[in-house]
């Protein structure tokens, strides 16, 4: 793998997020969008080149960088068969912010019980400016999916 013209991985930004629907990285570098990381058969400068954390061994220092907690998600497959909860005729860039957003804020809201979907969908319908009547729907339809 690699090979990228050296554009679009210099600055954590151009990388793009990740496009959970579509399972791979949006961005311009050519590597990132394949889902790897450039290598040395890249024109990028090893150096100045953001998409090498891995092979390049850059972690971050504990207690120092990172704070250790207690924190959930939800795994790319999980995350499929859930955005499959939702109504077909929505748009897919709701279904993820509503996914990727909504969903996971309440998980990490259930500290050690995040692991219990049902107790974050229904922490969804609790009244806070943060969830809109709409959130509080498809938490339901949701629910009712499971």
């Amino acid at each position: 793998m690699g090979g990228c013209d050296g554009q679009g991985c210099d600055k954590q930004e151009t990388l793009g997020p990740y496009d959970l629907a579509a399972t791979k990285w949006q961005g311009t570098n050519k590597c990132r969008s394949k889902n790897v990381e450039c290598t040395d058969l890249c024109k990028c400068e090893a150096v100045r080149c953001k998409n090498r954390a891995i092979s390049l061994a850059q972690n971050m220092q504990m207690k120092l960088e990172v704070k250790e907690e207690v924190s959930w998600g939800i795994d790319t497959a999980t995350a499929l068969n859930l955005l499959f909860l939702l109504p077909l005729d929505m748009p897919v860039a709701l279904k993820q912010e509503f996914v990727e957003h909504k969903l996971v804020f309440a998980i990490q809201q259930q500290g050690i019980d995040g692991f219990d979907i049902r107790k974050a969908l229904d922490f969804l319908q609790v009244d806070l400016p943060r969830f809109t009547p709409q959130d509080k729907e498809l938490a339901i339809l949701m629910k009712k999916g499971i």
